[in-house]
């Protein structure tokens, strides 16, 4: 995904479900350089327990480019019972430290 306009969010989970497993790998995002607009790459706004972010060994990593933040780039809530992990820019982001 590339924003060619400003305020592009590149995938938002508005609700995991419990016991749902996603794996995510190989995306690309390309957010707008100083955008002044909320811009952001792969947000969960809620999930639920039981939610697992599934990262096999050999994964290609999600690249997000031009993030305001790493908040920006990825988010899930605090607390939210999630377990796995994901690749963001090479750094692997592991439950429940996000």
């Amino acid at each position: 995904m590339t924003d060619l306009a400003g305020g592009l969010t590149g995938m938002l989970f508005d609700n995991v479900g419990a016991g749902v497993t996603t794996q995510l790998t190989g995306n690309i995002v390309d957010l707008l350089v100083n955008d002044p607009s909320t811009h952001r790459g792969i947000i969960f706004s809620q999930v639920n327990p039981g939610f697992t972010l599934l990262t096999p060994g050999a994964s290609t990593t999600n690249t997000i480019f031009n993030a305001a933040s790493p908040q920006a780039a990825f988010s899930i809530p605090a607390g939210s019972g999630a377990v796995g992990g994901i690749l963001i820019n090479s750094a692997f982001f592991q439950a429940p430290n996000f």
